[in-house]
């Protein structure tokens, strides 16, 4: 599951499942063999928070509690049923934090966390018994931090923080640990972010991005790990915003969709990975804008048009994949607009004409389908402003505009959605 293979993992769980059922139905089914099934219907369960189905994830998680709760009361100084207990606990904890439950996911992590407490207590040595630990007080932080009770998510994200760095510096080749140690740096950083603490976030960010990057190294075909990589390199993008650091900003963003585009290249992307890679976009694109407009004010044509090509090409990129409706279309007129305007400010007239056509197509494509009322007086003005550059560029009015697809087709990397209209186009 962790390889990005969820249908062959989820059917080979439920095979397991199916045989240790099998042998519970047997009247002389050992208690090892209900922590067998146990396990393995947490594990399903896990997987089913993965791939978002959290109706089955809570089911599942259940299951293996009444299993464990049964265990424990026949046998109550058996750690091993105890733990049990504790992960199908987290495991019911995460699929309700996935569900913005926050309010039921809290005492969940906090049954785990008690539990595993007691166990760590009693067995301090035992390595396996501080990850568990130190995740289930990391998840309970994450929750406590949705829920604004912040000394308490400080408190337990650092306690994880350092539970995890103690087993990375025991154990340093470990992969669990590491990846613990990456996953607990990118959660205090989050939170030193949300409490304006923007250098130590910055800090916390490129320690975990160092971690992501030496397991990518190590095994360059895990895809969940090629994931995390992703994502953590975007989140640097987002903490250099927030010191307003947006050629840092840029670059960090630059890097995640390397690695974003690696992933999807690799494997079918599931869902979420593909809603944090919008997400990103969305960050990126907010910052080219700004560092346009930078270049702008300074007088920097050369610097302006790359800034603005960026941003055009952030703003298509964000509805491969997604139906374009009015808003959005006039999300993309609008830049395609500013893009040609910034040409033009700087007298590069036949580059101009490409992006003009993209804006006049999106403008004269909304005419057709009809345009939201409340955006009406904007949308003037912005038809107003198409028709002062086009008549610049020696264009006709927009009523009378029909596009010039070659012309269109000049952009690089139009998205799927365009060319199957500008094919439909060459049709009429």
């Amino acid at each position: 599951s962790s390889q990005g293979e969820l249908p062959q993992a989820e059917a080979a769980f439920a095979q397991a499942q199916t045989l240790y059922q099998k042998l519970v139905e047997t009247e002389t089914a050992s208690p090892d063999v209900y922590d067998g099934l146990a396990s393995v219907i947490t594990l399903l369960g896990n997987h089913f928070e993965i791939l978002g189905e959290f109706e089955k994830s809570e089911s599942a998680c259940r299951q293996a509690l009444t299993i464990y709760q049964g265990l424990r009361t026949q046998e109550p100084s058996e750690p091993r049923w105890a733990s049990g207990e504790a992960s199908a606990w987290l495991g019911l904890g995460n699929a309700h934090y996935r569900k913005e439950a926050y309010d039921l996911a809290e005492p969940e992590f906090r049954r785990a966390l008690t539990i595993w407490e007691t166990l760590f207590g009693e067995s301090p040595e035992d390595r396996r018994l501080l990850q568990k630990l130190a995740k289930a007080k990391e998840s309970l932080g994450v929750c406590l931090r949705r829920q604004k009770r912040l000394p308490e998510a400080s408190l337990a994200l650092e306690g994880a923080l350092q539970d995890w760095k103690q087993l990375a510096a025991d154990a340093p080749s470990d992969a669990t640990n590491l990846t613990g140690q990456a996953e607990a740096l990118n959660n205090a950083a989050a939170f030193a972010h949300g409490q304006g603490e923007i250098e130590r976030a910055v800090s916390l960010t490129k320690e975990a991005i160092a971690i992501r990057q030496s397991l990518h190294t190590r095994d360059p075909s895990n895809a969940s790990w090629l994931y995390q990589l992703a994502l953590v390199q975007q989140n640097l993008g987002v903490v250099e915003n927030g010191r307003e650091d947006f050629v840092a900003a840029a670059e960090a963003f630059k890097a995640a969709f390397s690695w974003w585009d690696q992933l999807f290249a690799e494997t079918t992307p599931l869902e979420r990975w593909r809603d944090h890679w919008t997400q990103g976009v969305r960050e990126a694109e907010s910052t080219y804008r700004k560092l346009w407009t930078q270049a702008l004010t300074e007088s920097n044509g050369a610097r302006a048009l790359q800034y603005a090509k960026e941003t055009l090409a952030l703003s298509l990129a964000r509805w491969e994949d997604q139906p374009m409706d009015a808003g959005r279309r006039y999300h993309v007129a609008l830049v395609a607009l500013d893009v040609t305007a910034t040409y033009g400010k700087f007298k590069e007239f036949d580059k101009a004409l490409p992006t003009y056509e993209l804006a006049h197509y999106l403008f004269g494509s909304l005419l057709d389908k009809g345009f939201p009322s409340e955006a009406d007086s904007e949308r003037h003005k912005d038809l107003a402003r198409l028709g002062k550059i086009g008549r610049a560029l020696g264009d006709q009015e927009i009523e009378d505009y029909r596009p010039d697809r070659a012309i269109l087709q000049q952009l690089s990397d139009l998205p799927a959605f365009l060319l199957r209209e500008l094919e439909n186009l060459s049709r009429d």
